[in-house]
């Protein structure tokens, strides 16, 4: 698997490098717990940063890949928090009553106000 991963950053990396330099917004990352424990943030940081990547929306199962990701790149990086924690509850989040509490719990402070 990580083969496969490093494979397919390379191939990215040399498609951007023959691409127009354009600004780049990804709005669909996941940083979970297999991509965490594969590949350390600093390096995803360095391949969206030589991507040209300028901001990155991410989340990730449980939290933890994207504040990783958003502590080494606040600059990039724009968090999503997801309502489920674990890839079992794709399904079932909707249903399940402490989702509340957890997102209320993680949400990022109103800062439209100021």
């Amino acid at each position: 698997m990580r083969l496969l991963v490093l494979t397919a950053l390379m191939i990215l990396a040399a498609q951007v490098a023959k691409a127009e330099k354009l600004p780049i917004f990804d709005a669909h990352v996941h940083y979970s717990h297999d991509a965490v424990e594969m590949i350390p943030p600093k390096d995803i940081v360095a391949l969206l940063r030589k991507a040209g990547v300028r901001r990155a929306l991410v989340s990730s199962s449980d939290d933890n890949g994207t504040q990783r990701l958003y502590e080494q790149a606040p600059d990039i990086i724009v968090p999503a928090l997801r309502p489920y924690r674990r890839r079992g509850e794709i399904s079932t989040w909707m249903h399940d009553p402490t989702v509340i509490d957890y997102v209320e719990k993680n949400r990022l402070p109103d800062v439209s106000s100021g």
